[in-house]
């Protein structure tokens, strides 16, 4: 199909359903995924995809040489474009259709958050007293939502804070690895006006990702040797490493599609949704 003139009305204010087999030649899947990056990321519009499988007779054409499908099952996607709070709506309203796979869906959005809840303390290792001696204890102000304070003894040249984030991601959104994420760091030194972006005094180590849960380490340093400083720690994804798509995607993923190959898969799907998802982020 020719999915960019699908795409040409998408608007952010309406909810746009397209039902499609995503199936093209390989050498159209980059305007494949350019159209869907213009028609859709680029305007602000979220995109949700859910699976169906349906018995198909016919000719898939789009293949050289063509493939004959005697009554076999073919997937279909259902492309739902708008905003996330609607395709979640019709994510919800389709999933007791029997025709639908409703458990294989996608979401990619600039909004995977649902929630989160952050920690911080002192680091225990008495192994390493020199950096770890008495910190104090590390207080949340709650009042100020994810802010903790702590005192450094003057004679403490560095310290290391331990910190949990516990984090909400949307089901259908791609999955992340520790490598996805990006922690940006901005300083804010008594006296001046401005904070600063600042990636030397906070160094992320030994960062692990389960699920929605992220610890790590955090290593600080008061360069600036005042009495007073403050920081501002950005959790974002790295636009330089690609995300990762869903499994379901990968099982119905092919690069070769032939009267010999199995029939219920797409050609380049998870490429095609690997890209999609990882320029949404670089966009946003």
């Amino acid at each position: 199909m020719n999915i960019d003139k699908a795409l040409v009305n998408t608007n952010p204010k309406r909810v746009s359903i397209i039902i499609t087999d995503l199936f093209y030649k390989g050498q159209d899947i980059n305007s494949v995924v350019s159209a869907i990056n213009e028609s859709c990321i680029k305007k602000g519009i979220d995109i949700g995809v859910l699976s169906v499988s349906s018995i198909f007779t016919g000719i898939v054409a789009d293949v050289n040489p063509p493939v004959l499908l005697p009554s076999q099952i073919r997937p279909l996607h259902v492309l739902i474009l708008g905003s996330k709070s609607n395709i979640t709506q019709v994510f919800e309203a389709f999933k007791s259709k029997p025709y639908v796979n409703s458990n294989q869906k996608l979401l990619i959005t600039k909004h995977p958050l649902e929630n989160y809840e952050v920690n911080v303390e002192k680091y225990k290792d008495k192994t390493n007293s020199a950096i770890n001696s008495d910190q104090g204890k590390v207080a949340p102000y709650k009042d100020f939502g994810n802010v903790f304070g702590f005192r450094l003894k003057e004679k403490d040249k560095a310290a290391y804070l331990s910190f949990e984030l516990n984090t909400k991601i949307n089901e259908a959104f791609p999955k992340f690895k520790s490598e996805n994420l990006k922690f940006t760091v901005f300083k804010k030194v008594p006296n001046i006006k401005d904070s600063t972006e600042n990636a030397n005094d906070l160094v992320f180590e030994d960062i692990k990702v389960l699920g929605g849960e992220i610890k790590g380490k955090i290593r600080i340093e008061n360069k600036d040797k005042s009495e007073a400083l403050s920081y501002l720690i950005n959790v974002g994804f790295d636009k330089t490493v690609p995300m990762q798509t869903l499994d379901w995607i990968k099982k119905y993923d092919t690069e070769i599609y032939t009267s010999f190959s199995p029939k219920d898969k797409t050609i380049y799907l998870n490429k095609l949704f690997t890209e999609i998802a990882t320029f949404n982020t670089t966009y946003k």
